[in-house]
């Protein structure tokens, strides 16, 4: 799979603009957009993303969906799994939260956000990556939730460019891996990585209600298995979910 490198000092979204110019994308390429700054950067739910300008890295990859059995939640598996293994080859150790973040130390370091359209009646995805690289304490006092960055966990800044180029050849590398075996191994190397959640106690707010009590099962389309104090066990879809 060829690799395109867009990049521009300012878009109101990569996200959007990777949809925009989808009809511009080639079926053997991915298209790799970044930003210096983000207007609109966007989480799931249209959230606001809060990235000083030059700091992070704000990446869209944008490709069409290699097959289309393939469950987009599976590209998402397989871009967090190639995100725990690229920040631990940069000293950092991270795990998956469900259902599309990455923690450091309970930290929100990385956010995933995964989107599907059609183009020319195919399948194409648009995969957003938000990750904190040099932001200081100051900057991530400024997010909602505990954060954190490459910097803070290293003490020393990184070259957006390097880390850009070094996480788009990693992932096209596994995802040309999972096409190989279906992406069977993609889903058990996930299971494994959530298993720290199991039988954690979690709030999960979902469009319709808030739900309380313990994870006990994962399932490969991306949905969790809550049971309730009352012992009454729900399924709850990752796309349901208001995080």
């Amino acid at each position: 799979m060829k690799i395109r490198y867009q990049h521009f000092e300012t878009l109101n979204s990569t996200n959007s603009w990777a949809k925009e110019h989808a009809n511009e994308c080639l079926p053997d390429e991915i298209l790799a957009i970044t930003a210096d700054e983000q207007t609109h950067g966007r989480g799931r739910y249209a959230r606001v993303w809060h990235a000083p300008k030059g700091q992070n890295l704000t990446l869209s990859l944008a490709f069409f969906l290699p097959d289309p059995h393939i469950k987009p939640f599976a590209i998402c598996q397989l871009a967090s799994l190639t995100l725990v293994e690229f920040l631990q080859i940069h000293g950092i150790t991270a795990v998956i939260k469900w259902p599309n973040d990455l923690l450091v130390n309970g930290k929100k370091i990385v956010g995933v956000l995964i989107e599907r359209t059609e183009v020319n009646e195919l399948p194409f995805i648009v995969l957003g990556i938000g990750l904190n690289v040099n932001m200081n304490g100051e900057d991530l006092a400024q997010i909602p939730q505990a954060a954190t960055s490459m910097f803070m966990e290293k003490n020393r800044t990184f070259a957006l460019d390097q880390l850009k180029e070094f996480y788009v050849r990693l992932f096209v590398k596994r995802l040309e891996e999972a096409k190989a075996n279906n992406f069977t191994d993609v889903w058990s190397h996930w299971q494994k990585s959530l298993h720290w959640m199991l039988e954690q106690p979690v709030f999960i707010q979902t469009n319709q209600k808030r739900l309380q009590g313990k994870v006990v099962a994962l399932e490969s389309d991306g949905s969790l298995l809550l049971e309730a104090p009352d012992g009454i066990k729900h399924t709850i879809n990752s796309a349901d979910v208001n995080l």
